[in-house]
Formats: C-alpha cells, sequence, structure tokens
C-alpha cells in the first residue's frame, strides 16, 4: 500500500495548500507575538495552563527596554526609567542581568510600592557625572513607599558620585548584597527607614583597588523632624578601609545590628544624642585609628561585642551616654566621661596589661567582669560593684559668700545602693575670697531625702587647720532635708554642737570625710 504524501499535492497554481499554511503558521510564530501561540503548563499535580508569553512577562528585563551592556549612560538611563514604570504598573518585578551599566547619576529613581529588583549576575551599576548613584526616594518628612525588595547589585560611582546608595522614605522593606565602590561622600545612607532589614551591605576597599573613598560607610538619620530610622535590622554589614566613620547614627532608635565588622576606619560607630535604644549583637570593630565606638545618645546595648582597636587607646568612649549596658564580649579600654551615667558592664573581659581597662568618673555598675592580657588570656578578674558608683567634687561655701580659692585637692567617690549614697571626700581648699559666715560642702551627688526635720548626719575622719572651740573635738557634716549640701559643725561628747565658721580655719582648710545618706 502505497502513502500519500500530502505536500505532493497540487492545486491548479502549482502550489501545496498544506505548505502555504506551515509558511503562515511559521510567519506568526517568529513575529514579536509568537510566544502567545505557544503553550506552557508547570510540572506538579494541578498546575494550570498558560502561555509562554504569559509566563515570561511574569518578570521584566532592563534589557527588555534596550538597556545593553556597553551602552551610553543616556540611553540605559531612560531604558531603566521605562522598565521600572511598566513594572510598577503592571505588578511586575524587575531583572537586571549582569552589566556593567552605565547610568546618569540619579537619573533613576528605583523605588516603588512592593517593586521587587533582583540582580543577576550581580548586576553591576556604574554610575557617571555627578550626584547620588543608586537612589530609592520614597518621600520626604513622613511620606514614603514600602514592602520593596532589592538584592544582588555592584555599585560603582567614581569621583563626582556623592552617596552610593541612598534611600529616603522606605519603610518594610528588604535589601540583601548590595556593595558600594567609589563615592565620595556616604557608602550608604538611610533617611527614615522603618522595620526594613538590611543584609550583606559592603564597603570595603578589600574587594578592589578604589580611588574615592567614602567620608562615613552606613549612615542613618531622618528626613524630617521626628521622621528618623527606627526598628530596622542590619545583618553582617561590613564597612572598611577609608577614613571617616563606619556606621553614624544620627538619628536611629531601636534599630538591631547583627555580626558584621566596622573596621580599618578612623571611628567604627558614632550614636548621637538623640539615638536611643539601638541593640548591637556580635559586631567587631578593630584597626580603627581614632576609637572604637563613640556614644553619645542613651540606653544603647552592645552584647558579645568586640571592641579591640589600638592597645594603648580609650577606644570605647562614652561622652553623653546614660545606661548604656555591655553584655560579654571584649573591651580593651574604655572612657566613661563626667557627662556619662549609669552604664552596666556584665561580664565583660577587658584589657589591664596597660593599667587601662576603666577609666572616667563616669558612673557605672559591673559584674564578672575578667581582666585579659594581650594574648587574650584571663590574669585576673575585677571587683564587682554592689551599686551604682562615681566620683563627685567638693567644693567650699560661705553663707556670706564669696569664691573659695584654688583647689589643690576636692575628690569624692560614692556608691549607690537603693536609696542609700555612701560616700566619701578629700578636700584641701584655701578661703580665696569667701565672706564671714557658716561654711558648707556643696556639690553632693544626690539630693537628700525630702522630708520635714529629716537631717542626716556625716562624720569627718581627720581634719586639719580647724580651730575647734574649748570642749569640741569632732567635725560633722549636716544635710538638711531635699539638699545638695552639708552645712559644717562642730561637736562635742555632750551633744552640743556649733557652726564652723570662716574665720574658724586659717589658709588652707584639709578634712577627709566618710559616711552615708538618705536620699528620695
Amino acid at each position: 500500500m502505497s502513502t500519500l504524501n500530502v505536500n505532493s499535492i497540487q492545486t491548479a497554481g502549482g502550489a501545496s495548500p498544506v505548505l502555504t499554511a506551515d509558511i503562515a503558521k511559521n510567519s506568526e510564530l517568529i513575529a514579536s507575538s509568537g510566544s502567545s501561540l505557544v503553550g506552557h503548563i508547570a510540572a506538579g499535580t494541578g498546575a494550570v495552563a498558560t502561555t509562554v508569553q504569559a509566563k515570561l512577562r511574569e518578570s521584566v528585563s532592563v534589557k527588555d527596554f534596550g538597556a545593553a551592556i556597553g551602552g551610553t549612560a543616556a540611553a540605559n538611563t531612560a531604558a531603566f526609567n521605562l522598565a521600572i514604570t511598566d513594572c510598577k504598573t503592571n505588578d511586575k518585578a524587575l531583572e537586571i542581568v549582569g552589566g556593567p551599566y552605565a547610568l546618569t547619576a540619579g537619573g533613576v529613581d528605583f523605588a516603588g510600592q512592593g517593586l521587587q529588583i533582583i540582580g543577576v549576575g550581580p548586576a553591576i551599576l556604574q554610575f557617571e557625572g555627578t550626584g547620588r548613584g543608586f537612589v530609592l526616594n520614597g518621600g520626604t518628612a513622613g511620606s514614603g513607599i514600602g514592602e520593596m525588595s532589592v538584592e544582588n547589585i555592584l555599585i560603582i560611582g567614581g569621583p563626582n558620585i556623592t552617596d552610593g546608595f541612598y534611600s529616603t522614605g522606605v519603610w518594610r522593606s528588604t535589601f540583601k548584597n548590595i556593595e558600594v565602590r567609589e563615592c565620595n561622600n556616604n557608602a550608604f545612607t538611610i533617611l527614615h527607614g522603618v522595620s526594613s532589614t538590611y543584609t550583606n551591605l559592603k564597603y570595603s576597599t578589600n574587594a578592589a583597588a578604589q580611588t574615592t573613598k567614602p567620608t562615613k560607610g552606613l549612615v542613618l538619620n531622618s528626613n524630617g523632624t521626628g521622621y528618623y530610622t527606627a526598628d530596622c535590622t542590619f545583618i553582617n554589614c561590613i564597612m572598611e578601609g577609608f577614613p571617616g566613620r563606619g556606621c553614624y547614627i544620627v538619628d536611629g532608635s531601636g534599630n538591631v545590628f547583627v555580626g558584621g565588622t566596622f573596621e580599618a576606619v578612623g571611628i567604627g560607630l558614632e550614636i548621637s544624642a538623640p539615638s536611643i535604644r539601638n541593640k548591637f549583637v556580635n559586631v567587631w570593630f578593630e584597626a580603627n585609628t581614632t576609637n572604637d565606638a563613640e556614644v553619645y545618645g542613651d540606653s544603647n546595648i552592645f552584647d558579645g561585642c568586640n571592641f579591640g582597636s589600638a592597645p594603648s587607646s580609650l577606644n570605647v568612649q562614652l561622652v553623653t551616654a546614660g545606661g548604656t549596658v555591655f553584655n560579654g564580649g571584649f573591651i580593651r579600654a574604655v572612657n566613661m566621661q563626667v557627662t556619662s551615667s549609669d552604664t552596666t558592664f556584665l561580664g565583660c573581659g577587658l584589657s589591664d596589661n596597660a593599667g587601662l581597662a576603666f577609666q572616667g568618673v563616669g558612673t557605672y555598675k559591673r559584674f564578672g567582669c575578667t581582666k585579659l592580657d594581650v594574648t587574650a588570656a584571663v590574669v585576673g578578674t575585677f571587683n564587682d560593684t554592689v551599686g551604682e558608683a562615681g566620683s563627685w567634687t567638693p567644693a567650699f561655701a560661705s553663707a556670706g559668700g564669696g569664691t573659695q580659692g584654688a583647689a589643690t585637692l576636692a575628690f569624692g567617690r560614692y556608691v549607690l545602693i537603693g536609696n542609700m549614697c555612701y560616700i566619701t571626700g578629700r578636700m584641701n581648699i584655701a578661703k580665696g575670697t569667701l565672706a564671714a559666715g557658716a561654711v558648707s560642702i556643696s556639690g553632693l551627688p544626690f539630693g537628700s531625702k525630702n522630708l520635714t526635720n529629716y537631717y542626716q548626719y556625716i562624720t569627718a575622719g581627720d581634719w586639719e587647720n580647724v580651730n575647734l572651740a574649748a570642749g569640741f573635738s569632732h567635725i560633722t557634716l549636716r544635710i538638711a532635708p531635699n539638699a545638695q549640701s552639708a552645712t559644717l559643725l562642730q561637736s562635742g561628747d555632750a551633744g552640743a554642737v556649733a557652726l564652723i565658721q570662716v574665720a574658724d580655719f586659717p589658709d588652707p582648710m584639709v578634712l577627709n570625710f566618710s559616711g552615708s545618706y538618705e536620699i528620695e
């Protein structure tokens, strides 16, 4: 039996009708809409049939709109903007494949509500001209967008690119695997970011030789009064190899940093006064030239962090910080300035081989802290403090007025346990221009308990150059209710007391005392 070849069937004109249909169908398939004619179904039970065109259009590539590796900055900038507009209009993800793509500085706004930007390769963006590089403009002074995600982007600037990555008013979004190279201001600027997650943000001169370096690495700030960066999580951020601050929290609170390093910079971390309740967990600071951390804000927490720069420097500076907590980890040396207060050290290791460790007169508590040598071996322990401890400076005052003379010695320490304040004081002060009248000591660290007729007394241990009246053998400090000063009294065993007057001591007066008094 012979087989019929349909292609051999000829029409009166000599053409095969089947071949003509095939040619027409092929023409449709190779047209730009041809993918709409080809079916597609994913593997798996319950998969829904669709077309190849619909499947391919689930995401958009910048190349779909004409962006090209090796293309001009102007052409690529236009293509990127078209692609982003399409994604925002049709709720699609944007893919940036490979690179580098030349782009105009600040010429593309990558922000969009719910927009996903995925770098493949990763994506390499090379910014030209003057201004910011990768910009996410969600708005200022409280306006913004959210639910974005950006991942796998390498940003390369140049000598005239200010901020490599610049985000303002972008909330509840995720950013992952973003690296900046070559910029002259901030590698990463985040203004009014809220409840976002940033993973593997990086600026490092170890990654590549870089000519233009930032003055700051990661900067958190506000974009209007009251609209600061808050409640964000930063995971494994690396900022290293430039002269300024690694991380600068200008106006940011409640942020958490986990892992990562700020090293080989000028100041590893600075937390400004408005910034509170930030937490750092297992963050590494080392090889910084000035300080590892300078803290001005209150209630910031460091859990298991390493502050290891410069063996001879005070690498952690607590300036106006209040309520800072260090839990575990290593601190080579800490300086608690007089304007700092209520610092807590729990189970920390500190270097004590050079007599550094704890310095300054700011108040603090410590428990379970160990002394370490240069090899990080334990060589001893620090005494625990039972309560808050600190320093205060006593001074003379006269009921008649005037100014005390130069103090060759005026120093005091205190420990606060509950509402009891235990003090010591040492004084060697000249009369100066003090006028006649009763003498008191001012500058007590806390005001006394405010209770009517509730006077409290502290006995002086020893003294010199005080002319006690006949029958008096003791010097006592009397603290009135709700006062931060104590009047000097002379007393005897019979219980009588008399005020010490300016005339009762020559120049100078020396006094040592210790005791306790109750505060509110």
